[in-house]
């Protein structure tokens, strides 16, 4: 099974360097990823011709084939990852407290260092933001200051996303949004737990925060 070796040798050469700094970590399991995803074709591709050839190839090892099997285990166990992260943001108003709880790390708009608080996200048409009840909060002047920032996935399954927070300031829109939010937290079932009524909806708009937040797809 000769050509299980190249294979072989790009799967010993996905190892991250050593204590990659936060600059560089998704970019190296960015690299990682489509070097597996590289040398699992190859693997694959390699089984497939010599299983079908009349002689066993000479060769042969068995290593070889456990590398394939891991391979394709690691690229199963990410699969199922993405989509116990995608269940895990798709909230709905049935969602419950804590399900719609998450970590956030901002950068300090003023110090500069990382800053990780918990907080709650919501939804509305299909889109993710955060926000809280009227007031100032230090989290979305981080944001501001610094857009991308880490969402901590922790309900169900635990995974950091990067992610980029950009301010809502166009009036239509938030207003769109907390009626949306508002009409969620004073839902008759009020799953969350909420002293109800919340704040009216003008008071969301006056003084309430409002962060649009997207996770861009790693190269």
């Amino acid at each position: 099974m000769r050509t299980l070796q190249p294979a072989a040798r790009a799967i010993r050469s996905t190892r991250p360097p050593a204590k990659p700094t936060a600059e560089n970590s998704s970019q190296a399991a960015s690299r990682i990823r489509a070097r597996v995803a590289s040398a699992s074709r190859a693997c694959a591709c390699s089984f497939r011709s010599d299983i079908s050839s009349p002689a066993l190839c000479p060769d042969f090892h068995l290593h070889d084939l456990a590398l394939t099997l891991f391979v394709n285990v690691y690229l199963l166990a990410e699969v199922i990852m993405q989509e116990a992260v995608k269940r895990a943001i798709e909230i709905d108003p049935t969602s419950s407290a804590r399900q719609r709880t998450i970590d956030i790390t901002t950068i300090g708009a003023k110090s500069g260092r990382p800053r990780r608080i918990e907080i709650w996200f919501y939804r509305a048409d299909g889109e993710i933001y955060l926000s809280s009840t009227p007031a100032r909060r230090a989290w979305y002047a981080n944001i501001v200051a610094h857009p991308e920032f880490l969402f901590h996935v922790k309900n169900g399954v635990r995974a950091d996303l990067r992610a980029i927070g950009t301010p809502v300031r166009d009036a239509e829109t938030r207003r769109r949004v907390f009626t949306s939010i508002v009409d969620d937290l004073n839902q008759p079932r009020n799953p969350a737990g909420l002293p109800q009524p919340v704040a009216p909806v003008a008071e969301w708009m006056n003084g309430s925060p409002l962060i649009h937040v997207t996770f861009p797809e790693e190269a």
